[in-house]
């Protein structure tokens, strides 16, 4: 009986109810909260409700003590106020209050004071994945309370990645340090090696200069003449010593690739230079000849001066140093003494590399089954690097190579654009000179220099 009690009055919070009987209709009236002395006010409800005869009944839901309930209904049954279906609402009441006939009213009761439920210092939860009870206070809580805390989803992600086949960085990538250098970007490839920026880290002056990367690959096939070709290039290179050619700084070797450090040029090579100030056409004459001398000196120095063979003379391989707007001579992968020359002793001719460019190649070079150590194959290679200045192409092209070595073989190059970009008729003689297909014909570096266009 108390729980249907709690049940039908539990909405009102404390609020009694009280019908009278009327002749035909009941105002309503709600009254304020009742606090000790203090009257209620009276707020008269705007609708009617005709509703039976029924005796005064009040109940606190505060007093959950047992009570007798009386009622009586002179007709019908008694509407439900509260949210519950059942008549119970109000035939379960708790006492009988009799008031004067014709007002239905009713009125909060004073409730007593809430008292807080003390707060434990250890609470007891439910089920949880936790092998240990929860606790109020962070201190309280010991390593064992995450026994079973169940593993972050991080965790399989990171397992994984840690098992996993990403490229590790090489040495040579971008950002590593080799001796007290730091690798920097890709600004060129050849044929077994990339030449990249680096920073030299030894000073407060960080000097950026150029290296080039050789791997050692041990399962190639090429590696041993590859690694024959490098010895070689490090042992001419570090002995050129000229205005006008790169110098070799320095030389760091370990398992993965040797690694040769150089001048660094920062106005780029001369086939760059050509598209950006050449306009779709060739340079002007009087700066052709001006890059012409000066690459011209440092040919002159190793075949007359170092009695050596540069053999892959061509546009990427000539290089401008903005730091004093001079134009310099670069790789030396391919180098080697003359047929005359007794070389540095412990150097041997490598029989089987021919390399070179087919567009700079002479005609001697592909009729020959091996390489050529004779200076007459750079003259030829110099005079495609004149053209290529002046008219801002190259002299023997053609997409169909046994063609284009027939035009080689034969000398044939267009005059055409040569025309077209009005150059004197010195240049043209040069060009001539440097393009007869005899070798012994041909004019040596001296007899070039000597020439009347480069005396103008």
């Amino acid at each position: 009986k108390s729980k249907q009690l709690r049940r039908a009055s539990a909405p009102s919070h404390g609020m009694a109810f009280a019908y009278f009987s009327a002749p035909s209709s009941t105002s309503i009236h709600y009254f304020g909260h009742q606090d000790g002395s203090k009257k209620s006010q009276d707020v008269r409800g705007k609708h009617n409700f005709t509703i039976p005869s029924v005796n005064v009944e009040h109940h606190d839901i505060s007093d959950n003590s047992n009570m007798t309930t009386t009622s009586s209904v002179t007709s019908g049954n008694l509407p439900s106020l509260s949210p519950c279906s059942s008549a119970s609402s109000l035939s379960s009441l708790s006492s009988t209050v009799q008031q004067p006939p014709g007002k239905v009213q009713f009125s909060f009761l004073p409730q007593p004071v809430h008292q807080p439920y003390p707060i434990r210092s250890k609470s007891i939860s439910g089920e949880t994945p936790y092998s240990s009870q929860a606790y109020s206070l962070p201190n309280m809580v010991s390593g064992a309370s995450y026994d079973r805390v169940p593993w972050s989803p991080a965790k399989d992600f990171l397992a994984n990645l840690a098992e996993s086949t990403l490229a590790k960085p090489m040495p040579d990538d971008e950002g590593q340090q080799v001796g007290e250098y730091i690798i920097g970007k890709v600004i060129g490839r050849g044929g077994f090696s990339t030449v990249k920026e680096a920073i030299r880290m030894n000073d407060y002056s960080l000097e950026k200069v150029a290296v080039k990367i050789v791997k050692n690959d041990s399962e190639s096939d090429h590696n041993d003449r590859i690694q024959s070709l490098l010895q070689r290039e490090i042992t001419i290179w570090s002995k050129l010593v000229h205005p006008n050619i790169v110098p070799m700084l320095s030389m760091i070797e370990d398992d993965y690739a040797s690694y040769i450090f150089s001048e660094f040029c920062s106005g780029g090579n001369l086939l760059q230079y050509i598209k950006k100030h050449g306009n779709g056409k060739g340079l002007d004459e009087d700066e052709v000849r001006n890059i012409f001398l000066e690459v011209g000196e440092a040919v002159r120095y190793m075949h007359n001066d170092m009695r050596l063979v540069h053999k892959d003379i061509k546009l990427d391989n000539i290089l401008l140093d903005d730091n004093d707007n001079t134009w310099k001579l670069c790789d030396f992968g391919l180098t080697e003494f003359q047929n005359d020359a007794n070389g540095f002793g412990e150097l041997s001719s490598l029989d089987d590399v021919a390399g070179g460019s087919l567009a700079y190649c002479p005609p001697e070079q592909i009729r020959s089954k091996v390489p050529l150590k004779v200076p007459s194959v750079d003259i030829w290679s110099l005079g495609v690097v004149v053209y290529a200045m002046a008219t801002g192409q190259l002299p023997f092209m053609d997409e169909f190579e046994p063609r284009l070595q027939y035009k080689i073989l034969n000398g044939r190059y267009d005059e055409t654009p040569l025309h077209e970009a009005g150059v004197s008729d010195e240049l043209r003689d040069l060009l001539k000179c440097m393009f007869r297909t005899k070798p012994t014909d041909r004019l040596n570096i001296t007899q070039v220099l000597e020439h009347a266009w480069c005396r103008r």
